[in-house]
């Protein structure tokens, strides 16, 4: 028997997932947005019966939610969620701020969900080459770099819907490090008042180091990823983070496809099983990026550089 779904929020992203969802053979059973039209009309694409509110959805016929809203209007929807226990993967990042995910972190776990946040990134398999190699063998640095343009959507910058560029965007590439470099226990930043512009380095349990730049100011996308360990290099380049030189083993990955289908293939079999062990980045884990994103937020507003005269 398929699973049956919903989905909360019908933008670009519900509908990745609604699509995703019914391509790992799930039935949409019921989808909700706060634009009624944007709702009907997802709902006719796949199937389902459009709701007016996540509250109207049929949460006791559901086997798993995909939440893609805002940050900052989950909390509800989780709440649903958490009454009839079941499953959920939300949009990355997991909230606005660490206080906040954490209170998730805690809701989830008394209700012993399933849980899963959208960082598709660990799902390509250059990357999961990359950390591979940094767990191997001596790890020496990370390096990255993420430019482009601002989204479009009104709520993408304001920082009481998405927290930020740096937390809506940039957590994309900073949760990368973790995830091929380990926890991080120290970092430093600079950047500027509307946090599209941003430096920052990290230090990891390892002591590996590590650094990330940062812009939503540029003219095109230009996103790059350098692991470095004693054995060699491994660098990945673009949105879809393709291999493009590897030094260690000569290995270079072809494009394995979607991620959002492989992510939201993982964590349906995690509903599935009730075993979040395919699940690459659970509410847990998504906290402690969201420390990391905090750290640097904070450090890119506040620290105050040394000022060089002359």
């Amino acid at each position: 028997m398929s699973l049956r779904v919903g989905v909360i929020g019908c933008g670009r992203m519900g509908t990745e997932r609604a699509n995703a969802a019914r391509a790992s053979g799930a039935e949409v059973v019921g989808v909700t947005d706060v634009d009624a039209q944007r709702a009907g009309t997802l709902a006719q694409s796949v199937g389902a019966q459009p709701f007016a509110s996540a509250d109207e959805l049929p949460w006791d016929r559901l086997d798993a939610v995909f939440l893609c809203t805002p940050p900052a209007y989950r909390i509800e929807p989780i709440w649903s969620a958490a009454r009839y226990g079941t499953p959920l993967l939300v949009e990355k990042p997991l909230a606005l701020d660490a206080p906040s995910a954490w209170g998730l972190v805690e809701l989830t776990r008394q209700a012993q969900m399933i849980t899963a946040v959208g960082y598709m990134n660990r799902y390509r398999s250059t990357v999961a080459m990359a950390r591979a190699a940094a767990q191997k063998g001596s790890f020496v640095g990370i390096s990255c770099n993420w430019s482009g343009k601002r989204y479009s959507v009104p709520w993408w910058d304001d920082a009481q819907s998405s927290g930020g560029p740096i937390n809506e965007q940039a957590t994309h590439i900073i949760d990368l490090c973790r995830f091929i470099g380990g926890e991080v226990t120290e970092v430093v930043a600079l950047g500027n008042p509307g946090e599209s512009r941003l430096a920052a380095a990290m230090l990891f349990e390892n002591h590996a180091v590590g650094t990330v730049f940062y812009t939503c100011e540029a003219a095109e996308k230009n996103i790059s990823l350098e692991t470095t360990t004693t054995a060699g290099h491994i660098r990945l380049r673009g949105w879809d983070f393709a291999a493009e030189i590897n030094t260690i083993d000569g290995s270079l990955p072809a494009d394995d496809g979607n991620p959002f289908l492989h992510e939201t293939a993982a964590f349906l079999e995690a509903a599935r099983l009730r075993d979040v062990a395919g699940v690459r980045s659970t509410f847990e884990d998504a906290y402690r990026t969201q420390l990391v994103v905090d750290a640097i937020r904070q450090l890119a507003a506040t620290r105050k550089p040394l000022q060089f005269a002359g």
